[in-house]
């Protein structure tokens, strides 16, 4: 068996090999050929192809950093796949194939590769159909219960194919002790937030309008437009 992935780029960059060979790090689960297809995302922190497993041809993700700052955080990322996310993959996050690297003359190279889940939906999360935001909030709750709190929970980071939901990019997270005792659903009526006991999914749960469009916050009604949150549609 091949101690090594090739990660082989479609496209071409002067300041980047066509091929990238790279040693399995953490929780890494391919050897051989991987194919990145098509660059999808692009921010000073990564590169994100989608792409293939060779042989096999499994639609994967790769999420490529090339400082050691970077490569440091896709560390942290697959520490949580590993850890308190192993339990979701495959329903509530992406399946993680693990993380491989590459260091030579000073700099270093990291690839996290993950399970294909689709794309961000074309419409805001306030107007997905009433049972796709339930599922948004209930993958967040889960999350929650894990003990991880998203901190860019948003649009571009819950992707969607055949009818399936994902969350992604845990670059920024917290960790979350979280006591709500209520599992979210629909119908249900509004329960107290004293009762619910985590204000960060209450605020969300509010903003998807799954419950009433009146705020119960320490046992006094508000109306919806006095809450400072942000949208999430940005």
């Amino acid at each position: 068996m091949k101690s090594f992935i090739n990660v082989h780029f479609s496209d071409v960059e002067d300041e980047r090999p066509s091929t990238l060979k790279l040693t399995p790090r953490q929780g890494a689960k391919l050897h051989g050929d991987v194919y990145a297809l098509k660059e999808i995302h692009r921010s000073r922190h990564s590169v994100v192809y989608r792409g293939t497993v060779a042989i096999t041809e499994y639609p994967v993700v790769l999420k490529l950093a090339y400082t050691d700052d970077t490569v440091a955080d896709l560390r942290k990322e697959v520490a949580l796949y590993s850890h308190q996310l192993l339990g979701l993959q495959g329903t509530v996050v992406p399946a993680c194939f693990g993380l491989y690297e590459e260091s030579s003359g000073g700099t270093c190279t990291g690839c996290l590769v993950l399970e294909d889940c689709g794309d961000p939906p074309d419409v805001s999360l306030e107007d997905l159909p009433m049972r796709q935001r339930v599922v948004v909030l209930r993958n967040l709750q889960k999350l929650h219960w894990a003990g991880v709190q998203h901190d860019d929970y948003r649009r571009q980071n819950i992707v969607i194919r055949d009818g399936q939901i994902r969350v992604i990019d845990f670059n920024k997270t917290s960790p979350h002790s979280c006591e709500c005792p209520i599992e979210i659903k629909r119908p249900m009526e509004r329960p107290d937030v004293l009762d619910f006991k985590c204000w960060n999914l209450y605020v969300f749960c509010i903003d998807l309008s799954v419950w009433s469009p009146y705020i119960w916050a320490a046992r006094v009604t508000l109306p919806r437009n006095t809450h400072p949150r942000k949208s999430l549609t940005t």
